[in-house]
Protein backbone atom coordinates (compact mmCIF):
# COMPACT_ATOMS: atom_id res chain seq x y z
CA UNK A 1 0.00 0.00 0.00
CA UNK A 2 2.90 2.35 0.50
CA UNK A 3 3.95 2.38 -3.15
CA UNK A 4 0.38 2.54 -4.39
CA UNK A 5 -1.39 5.67 -5.40
CA UNK A 6 0.12 7.65 -8.15
CA UNK A 7 -3.46 8.38 -8.92
CA UNK A 8 -6.71 7.41 -7.34
CA UNK A 9 -9.61 6.71 -9.64
CA UNK A 10 -13.16 6.52 -8.54
CA UNK A 11 -15.43 4.72 -10.88
CA UNK A 12 -19.15 4.24 -10.98
CA UNK A 13 -20.43 1.19 -12.71
CA UNK A 14 -23.75 -0.57 -12.91
CA UNK A 15 -23.79 -4.05 -11.59
CA UNK A 16 -25.31 -6.68 -13.85
CA UNK A 17 -27.56 -8.04 -11.16
CA UNK A 18 -28.65 -4.67 -9.76
CA UNK A 19 -29.87 -1.61 -11.53
CA UNK A 20 -28.61 0.66 -8.77
CA UNK A 21 -25.07 2.05 -9.14
CA UNK A 22 -22.37 1.12 -6.69
CA UNK A 23 -18.94 2.61 -6.03
CA UNK A 24 -15.77 0.64 -6.56
CA UNK A 25 -12.13 1.65 -6.34
CA UNK A 26 -9.25 1.17 -8.75
CA UNK A 27 -5.64 2.14 -8.03
CA UNK A 28 -2.74 3.09 -10.26
CA UNK A 29 0.35 1.29 -9.12
CA UNK A 30 3.76 2.95 -9.51
CA UNK A 31 5.21 -0.08 -11.34
CA UNK A 32 2.42 -1.08 -13.70
CA UNK A 33 -0.61 0.31 -15.41
CA UNK A 34 -3.85 0.70 -13.53
CA UNK A 35 -5.00 -2.64 -12.20
CA UNK A 36 -8.56 -3.53 -12.97
CA UNK A 37 -9.04 -5.47 -9.79
CA UNK A 38 -11.95 -4.17 -7.75
CA UNK A 39 -11.40 -4.32 -4.06
CA UNK A 40 -14.98 -4.33 -2.89
CA UNK A 41 -18.39 -3.25 -3.93
CA UNK A 42 -19.98 -0.59 -1.77
CA UNK A 43 -16.49 0.24 -0.50
CA UNK A 44 -16.16 3.46 1.45
CA UNK A 45 -14.14 5.44 -1.08
CA UNK A 46 -13.88 8.59 1.00
CA UNK A 47 -12.23 6.80 3.92
CA UNK A 48 -9.83 5.04 1.61
CA UNK A 49 -9.02 8.28 -0.15
CA UNK A 50 -8.33 9.98 3.19
CA UNK A 51 -6.17 7.08 4.28
CA UNK A 52 -4.16 7.15 1.08
CA UNK A 53 -3.91 10.91 1.29
CA UNK A 54 -2.56 10.70 4.84
CA UNK A 55 -0.02 8.12 3.64
CA UNK A 56 1.05 10.54 0.94
CA UNK A 57 1.38 13.34 3.48
CA UNK A 58 3.44 11.10 5.75
CA UNK A 59 5.72 10.22 2.85
CA UNK A 60 6.10 13.89 2.01
CA UNK A 61 6.90 14.69 5.63
CA UNK A 62 9.47 11.90 5.70
CA UNK A 63 11.04 13.25 2.52
CA UNK A 64 11.14 16.74 3.99
CA UNK A 65 12.74 15.40 7.15
CA UNK A 66 15.32 13.54 5.09
CA UNK A 67 16.07 16.70 3.12
CA UNK A 68 16.43 18.66 6.35
CA UNK A 69 18.78 16.01 7.73
CA UNK A 70 20.84 16.15 4.54
CA UNK A 71 21.01 19.93 4.78
CA UNK A 72 22.08 19.69 8.41
CA UNK A 73 24.76 17.16 7.48
CA UNK A 74 26.00 19.46 4.72
CA UNK A 75 26.11 22.38 7.14
CA UNK A 76 28.02 20.26 9.64
CA UNK A 77 30.48 19.25 6.94
CA UNK A 78 30.95 22.89 5.95
CA UNK A 79 31.52 23.84 9.58
CA UNK A 80 34.06 21.04 9.94
CA UNK A 81 35.84 22.22 6.80
CA UNK A 82 35.89 25.78 8.12
CA UNK A 83 37.28 24.57 11.44
CA UNK A 84 39.97 22.59 9.64
CA UNK A 85 40.88 25.64 7.56
CA UNK A 86 41.07 27.76 10.70
CA UNK A 87 43.28 25.17 12.37
CA UNK A 88 45.56 25.10 9.34
CA UNK A 89 45.77 28.89 9.35
CA UNK A 90 46.60 28.86 13.05
CA UNK A 91 49.32 26.27 12.44
CA UNK A 92 50.75 28.39 9.64
CA UNK A 93 50.72 31.45 11.87
CA UNK A 94 52.47 29.51 14.62
CA UNK A 95 55.10 28.28 12.17
CA UNK A 96 55.74 31.77 10.84
CA UNK A 97 55.97 33.09 14.39
CA UNK A 98 58.49 30.38 15.28
CA UNK A 99 60.51 31.18 12.16
CA UNK A 100 60.53 34.86 13.08
CA UNK A 101 61.71 34.02 16.59
CA UNK A 102 64.48 31.82 15.20
CA UNK A 103 65.58 34.58 12.84
CA UNK A 104 65.65 37.06 15.71
CA UNK A 105 67.76 34.65 17.78
CA UNK A 106 70.16 34.19 14.88
CA UNK A 107 70.48 37.95 14.51
CA UNK A 108 71.18 38.31 18.21
CA UNK A 109 73.86 35.60 18.05
CA UNK A 110 75.46 37.27 15.04
CA UNK A 111 75.46 40.62 16.81
CA UNK A 112 77.13 39.03 19.84
CA UNK A 113 79.78 37.43 17.62
CA UNK A 114 80.47 40.74 15.92
CA UNK A 115 80.81 42.43 19.28
CA UNK A 116 83.22 39.75 20.47
CA UNK A 117 85.28 40.18 17.31
CA UNK A 118 85.48 43.91 17.87
CA UNK A 119 86.61 43.34 21.45
CA UNK A 120 89.23 40.85 20.27
CA UNK A 121 90.47 43.32 17.67
CA UNK A 122 90.66 46.06 20.26
CA UNK A 123 92.66 43.82 22.61
CA UNK A 124 94.97 42.78 19.78
CA UNK A 125 95.63 46.33 18.67
CA UNK A 126 96.27 47.37 22.25
CA UNK A 127 98.75 44.52 22.77
CA UNK A 128 100.52 45.37 19.52
CA UNK A 129 100.74 48.97 20.57
CA UNK A 130 102.27 47.93 23.91
CA UNK A 131 104.81 45.69 22.16
CA UNK A 132 105.85 48.55 19.90
CA UNK A 133 106.30 50.82 22.88
CA UNK A 134 108.38 48.22 24.68
CA UNK A 135 110.55 47.69 21.62
CA UNK A 136 111.10 51.39 21.25
CA UNK A 137 112.08 51.68 24.91
CA UNK A 138 114.52 48.80 24.56
CA UNK A 139 116.08 50.37 21.49
CA UNK A 140 116.45 53.67 23.28
CA UNK A 141 118.09 51.96 26.24
CA UNK A 142 120.49 50.08 23.99
CA UNK A 143 121.49 53.27 22.21
CA UNK A 144 122.30 54.96 25.49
Amino acid sequence: MTSLYLGYIREHRNSSSNSSSSNSSRYCSSNSSCSSRYYSINYDDDDDYRRLRSQQQQQQQQQQQQQQQQQQQQQQQQQQQQQQQQQQQQLLQQETHQEQQQQQLLLQVLMMLLLMLRVCLCIRTASLHLQQQQQQQQQQQQQQ
